[in-house]
């Protein structure tokens, strides 16, 4: 996920530092940041759900499963 977020924040700031209208600038921004967060949204999920396992997990499972 951390290399999304990098690859993210870089194409933004090539937006942002380019030479095309603000306007257009913004709406490229956000269809970036729009799909940015599509693609992150599976990967979050499945943090979600891992945590979920492993804060109801027992120490003993938790030992079992390293």
């Amino acid at each position: 996920m951390a290399n999304l977020d990098f690859a993210h924040r870089h194409e933004v700031q090539r937006i942002e530092s380019g030479k095309a209208d603000p306007a257009l600038r913004r709406q490229i921004v956000a269809g970036l940041t729009e799909r940015h967060y599509k693609r992150r949204q599976p990967y979050i999920m499945l943090i979600a759900e891992l945590q979920k396992h492993t804060s109801s997990a027992t120490p003993y499972e938790l030992e079992m499963a390293s």
